[in-house]
C-alpha cells in the first residue's frame, strides 16, 4: 500500500486532555467509520474482547484477546473488527497521555529520580511495539483505569497516574523477559488458564491443575508468582472476577447466577471480592460497561 496516497488525519491532544489530567482513557468498539491516522500523543491499545486486524505503518496485524500495543508519537494506525455483525464486537480500551509524562514520572518527586529505569520506553521511542498478556494482568489494569478515569472517585487522578505505571513497568518487562525460557514459562501459564476457563465454576486447587500440567505444585506457585505477582488463590480469585466480568457484560444473566457460574457459592464474598478487585459493585459494573 503506498501511504503517500492516503490521507492520514492527526488526532489532537487537546480534544482529550484536561489541564489537570494527561492521561486519557476509553473503551470503544471498533468499526468501520473510523479512518486511519496517527496522532501527537502516545497511545497504549488493549484488545479486551473479539478478533480483527490492526493496520498498522504498512503492516496488517491480526488481533484478538489479550493483544497490547504501544503506539508513538506519528505512527498510523487503525483497528478494524473481523465482522460487522454487533455479535462480535472488537472491543479495545486506549490509554493515550502525553509524551513528557514520562520525564515527569521518571525525574519528579513521586516516584524519586529514576525508579521507573525504563530502557525500552520512553520518549523519542518512534517504533511501535506488540505485547501478549500472560494472565489477564492488563485487562485488570485497563478495566481498573477506566473506572477511575470515568467514575472520577477521590483521589482518582493520583490512581490513573499508579496504574499507568503498572501498565508501563509491565510493557519494559515483557519487553525485557522475551526469551525462550520466560517464553515457555508463559506458555505453560496459558495452558493452565485454558484449564481452569470452563471449570471456573468447580473447586480448583493447586493440586489439580498442577497435576494436569504435569508439573509440582511449587513450581506452579512460583510461575504464577513470577508471571502475575500473586499467589495461586489471589490468581484463581482474579480469573475469576474476570469471568463474571465478560459475563455482566455479554449476557442478561442475575448477578448471584454469575457468581455461582465463576464458583462462588456466597453472594456476599462475591460482591465484596468483586467491589476490591474492580472498584465498583457487580451491579454497577453491568451499568458502567
Amino acid at each position: 500500500m503506498d501511504k503517500s496516497r492516503k490521507v492520514i488525519m492527526t488526532s489532537k491532544g487537546e480534544h482529550f486532555f484536561d489541564a489537570n489530567l494527561a492521561i486519557y482513557v476509553n473503551r470503544v468498539s471498533e468499526s468501520f467509520e473510523l479512518s486511519e491516522h496517527d496522532h501527537d500523543f502516545v497511545e497504549i491499545s488493549y484488545v479486551s474482547e473479539g478478533a480483527g486486524t490492526h493496520y498498522i505503518e504498512s503492516q496488517a496485524i491480526p488481533v484478538k484477546k489479550g493483544d497490547v500495543f504501544y503506539i508513538p508519537i506519528g505512527v498510523s494506525h487503525i483497528f478494524r473488527p473481523s465482522t460487522s455483525s454487533s455479535m462480535h464486537r472488537l472491543i479495545v480500551y486506549n490509554c493515550i497521555f502525553h509524551e513528557p509524562l514520562f520525564d515527569l514520572l521518571q525525574n519528579g518527586p513521586v516516584p524519586p529520580r529514576g525508579n521507573l529505569q525504563l530502557t525500552r520506553l520512553g520518549p523519542g521511542i518512534t517504533t511501535w511495539m506488540q505485547f501478549k498478556e500472560h494472565a489477564h494482568e492488563f485487562r485488570d489494569l485497563f478495566t481498573a483505569m477506566l473506572s477511575e478515569h470515568d467514575l472520577k472517585p477521590i483521589g482518582h487522578q493520583a490512581m490513573l497516574y499508579a496504574l499507568f505505571i503498572q501498565i508501563i513497568l509491565l510493557l519494559e518487562r515483557h519487553e525485557e523477559s522475551n526469551s525462550p525460557r520466560l517464553h515457555s514459562g508463559s506458555q505453560r501459564l496459558e495452558l493452565a488458564m485454558t484449564y481452569i476457563e470452563p471449570l471456573l465454576h468447580e473447586p480448583l486447587t493447586l493440586s489439580i491443575i498442577s497435576n494436569v500440567m504435569n508439573i509440582s505444585e511449587r513450581q506452579l506457585q512460583r510461575l504464577i508468582k513470577k508471571a502475575t505477582g500473586q499467589t495461586f488463590i489471589q490468581w484463581l480469585q482474579g480469573e475469576r472476577i474476570n469471568k463474571s466480568c465478560e459475563l455482566l457484560q455479554q449476557t442478561s444473566h442475575k448477578i448471584p447466577e454469575i457468581a455461582r457460574q465463576v464458583g462462588f457459592q456466597d453472594l456476599k464474598h462475591f460482591h465484596r471480592l468483586f467491589k476490591s478487585k474492580i472498584g465498583v459493585t457487580p451491579g454497577q459494573y453491568r451499568k458502567f460497561v
